[in-house]
Formats: C-alpha cells, sequence, structure tokens
C-alpha cells in the first residue's frame, strides 16, 4: 500500500478545496462585496511553539483573534456614553457567546439546516435577528465608515452569506486603509452586540473593576450571583433563548475552559 503523502494530498485536493472558496466567494460577491482570496499555505510549513498553544483545544491565536474583534466592535459600537468598566464586560459577554455558540471557529451551524435557516458566522446569528438588528444600527449616529459601507443596500441573507465566509472582505479605499483580516468576523460581530442591545432593556453585568481587571475569586465570579453566571443568565436569556438547545451551565464551563485561561495568559 503506497502512503498518501502531505504533497501528494495537496495536488489531488487543491482544486477541490479553490473551487469550494471560489463558490463561496461568489455569493458574498453577489451581496455586492469585493472577495480576496489568499494563496493558500503549505501543509508542511513549520509552526512556532506559539502556534501551537491551546486553550480548551482552541489555538491561542484564534482565541486572541476574537478577542481582539469583541474588544473592537464593544467600542465602536452603541458605545456612547458607556464606561471602560462596562464596554471591557460587554467584549467579555462578546467573547463568551462565541465560544460557546461556534467554538470560536465555526461559521455555520451543524448539522447545516436547510432553507438558510440555523445560525451564521462565529456568533452563529440567524436570518430573524439580522431582520431586526438592521434598523437598529441604521440608526446609530456616528457609525462607523466600515460598517455603514458593508450593511447599506444590503439584505438579510446576503449579509448572512458575509458572515459565513472566512476570507477577508474589502468594499472600497476605506477598508483597504483600515486593513482588518477578515472585516466579516467584526460584521457579524456587530450583529451579535446589536442582538443584545436590543434584545435586553437590561444593562450587561459588570465583569470587571473599575482598573479593568476582571473580578476576582475573591470577588465571587463563580458564585450564583457572580459575574460569570449573570453573563451565562444573560446569554441564555436574551441570545439563545428558552427555546435553544444551550444551558447556563455550558457557557460557564466553555468559558473556564477557552477563555479564562487565554485572558490570565495576557493579563
Amino acid at each position: 500500500m503506497s502512503r498518501l503523502t502531505d504533497e501528494r494530498y495537496a495536488e489531488l485536493c487543491g482544486d477541490l478545496q479553490f473551487a469550494s472558496v471560489f463558490q463561496l466567494g461568489g455569493l458574498v460577491k453577489r451581496a455586492g462585496i469585493a472577495v480576496e482570496v489568499a494563496a493558500m499555505g503549505s501543509a508542511t510549513k513549520e509552526e512556532s511553539a506559539e502556534d501551537l498553544v491551546t486553550f480548551g483545544g482552541v489555538e491561542a491565536k484564534q482565541i486572541k483573534y476574537v478577542w481582539d474583534i469583541c474588544q473592537d466592535i464593544a467600542n465602536s459600537i452603541l458605545h456612547r456614553g458607556r464606561t471602560p468598566q462596562y464596554l471591557k464586560s460587554v467584549a467579555l459577554l462578546l467573547l463568551g457567546t462565541a465560544a460557546v455558540e461556534s467554538g470560536l471557529t465555526v461559521r455555520r451551524q451543524v448539522p447545516f439546516p436547510p432553507n438558510n435557516k440555523g445560525g451564521f458566522g462565529l456568533w452563529q446569528i440567524e436570518k430573524g435577528s439580522v431582520e431586526t438588528s438592521l434598523p437598529y444600527l441604521e440608526r446609530v449616529d456616528r457609525l462607523p465608515q466600515w460598517l455603514k459601507t458593508l450593511i447599506v443596500g444590503k439584505t438579510p441573507l446576503e449579509l448572512l452569506a458575509c458572515f459565513a465566509y472566512s476570507g477577508t472582505i474589502s468594499s472600497g479605499p476605506e477598508l483597504t486603509t483600515i486593513r482588518y483580516p477578515s472585516i466579516n468576523d467584526r460584521l457579524c460581530c456587530a450583529f451579535a452586540r446589536t442582538h443584545y442591545y436590543w434584545m435586553s432593556p437590561n444593562p450587561i453585568p459588570i465583569a470587571v473593576t473599575p482598573g479593568g481587571h476582571l473580578l476576582s475569586v475573591v470577588d465571587g465570579w463563580l458564585s450564583k450571583h457572580g459575574w460569570l453566571s449573570e453573563h451565562a443568565r444573560y446569554w441564555k436569556q436574551c441570545y439563545n433563548t428558552p427555546l435553544g438547545a444551550g444551558t447556563e451551565e455550558r457557557y460557564i464551563e466553555t468559558f473556564k475552559q477557552v477563555c479564562l485561561p487565554f485572558l490570565d495568559s495576557i493579563a
């Protein structure tokens, strides 16, 4: 029996990989957004020790990538009049939401539901949520230009196609200037933030000290009324809803295994 080498695998499957990328890219292009497809790297490329660090089975660099997006969105969407303490708590909720909804990696609900149903993107946004969030975002004063450019004139289905695509998306010189590595993930996170905004009249529970540090065990974050439990309850009520299959316990466990070790590592 001959051995299938990495090089032979790439030779056999490379065309299929590129075909799948361009097929999905076509959906996004029809949404009026230009797509840039980068060349795929070699499967045999050596990774540094840092690249191999994982927390709860998720690569640290992927968690950092999502965490940076969460902080960016928390500080630029529906943020006016909010304290830094509150905005960091928003970012933590968005990070926990992505962790429990998609494991920070899956951009389409599994198993794949028919007829454009189910969740899209790292925050698993559904069509009904996009339909409700769009009017809110369109009324926001001083909306970031990159976000305004991507949502104006787009239908919910066109936006969902963006959420599910993991390539780099640009739409005009203003986005080229910003040089976001994956603008569609920020777009999805912006809709997750907006979903929380219209879904609940109650503020997001505070999770950090005025200095921006996570509330400690001494402050009771693992207690029934601690911030992590409060975030899990907030996510369940406002995002997953009583009709969803998720549980507060799963949110807490996912955050403890994936997010907390990472946050401790960069503190």
